[in-house]
């Protein structure tokens, strides 16, 4: 306890408590460890017309 009056009867910065006010230094934020994200299932390919349909699709309008 000696030492700790020394330092602040010396002026000097007293050692930082455990935990210091978060005003005067602010922790460095620990990495959250965050739960890898689920692959999304790629869409199916829609399968594609063939160009007989699209032609008898726009051909053919009611």
């Amino acid at each position: 306890m000696s030492e700790r009056s020394e330092f602040h009867s010396q002026g000097k910065i007293p050692p930082p408590p455990r935990s210091p006010p978060k005003s005067s230094v602010l922790p460095k934020p620990k990495p959250k460890l965050k739960p890898k994200p689920k692959p999304k299932p790629k869409p199916k390919p829609k399968p594609k017309p063939k160009l007989t349909e699209i032609i008898a699709r726009t051909t053919n309008i009611p």
